[in-house]
């Protein structure tokens, strides 16, 4: 994927105006930084409240560019999320290892100079490798399924949407910031009462291969 990711492939029509080229659909690229802050948005847990804390996403992406204007956009970071979450008194530590892999589609504003402002939203899908929940010395793998119910305390994946604003210099150097809020309910083994969304922010830089 990160590899595809720094490729460019593009083709040019015959606009059948004495020779003149129309540009068409082009991929282009690279490798992205960036820091988040998540926590969850919660309900039916009586005195609960999550407070979001600082983790890192790093990986690529792939832009299909259909016209000057717009593109669909591609991604996969790895991504390390924490925040706390007290309840009763307590307060415990969540830590959460995993893929994400959202699809944009891009609205783009050319500016003078080769410039230009991006807005995108569109799905995404994570997909957890490991996470944790940590409370008085206590750990727990909340993706170990319970002995008796058969079931973990949290689903490993979930879908929702994300929001994308960004600026990118006639470099290729781009400047990011993202919204995601999940749709998928992560608690497991008591959804029917407890109801957890997760959410996070993104802020980081990205380059993009083969603009020119």
């Amino acid at each position: 994927m990160l590899a595809a990711s720094c490729a460019t492939v593009s083709m040019a029509q015959d606009g059948g105006n004495g020779g003149a080229e129309r540009r068409g659909v082009r991929f282009t690229g690279g490798p992205v930084a960036e820091m988040n802050a998540s926590g969850f948005v919660h309900s039916g847990i009586s005195g609960g409240r999550s407070t979001m804390d600082i983790g890192a996403n790093l990986g690529g992406f792939v832009d299909m560019e259909i016209t000057r204007w717009f593109s669909i956009q591609g991604c996969m970071t790895f991504q390390y999320k924490s925040s706390d979450f007290e309840r009763t008194g307590e307060t415990g530590r969540y830590k959460y290892w995993g893929v994400e892999i959202p699809l944009y589609a891009m609205f783009h504003l050319p500016l003078r100079g080769g410039d230009r402002l991006s807005l995108g939203v569109g799905p995404y899908t994570n997909f957890g490798l490991g996470a944790s929940y940590t409370v008085n010395g206590q750990k727990l793998d909340v993706y170990e399924k319970d002995k008796d119910t058969g079931l973990p305390a949290m689903t490993d994946t979930d879908t929702g949407f994300g929001f994308k604003v960004g600026y990118e210099f006639s470099s290729g150097l781009q400047i990011n910031a993202t919204y995601r809020i999940s749709a998928t309910n992560v608690v497991d083994a008591n959804s029917s009462k407890a109801k957890m969304y997760p959410q996070a922010m993104s802020v980081g830089v990205a380059y993009r291969f083969g603009k020119n």
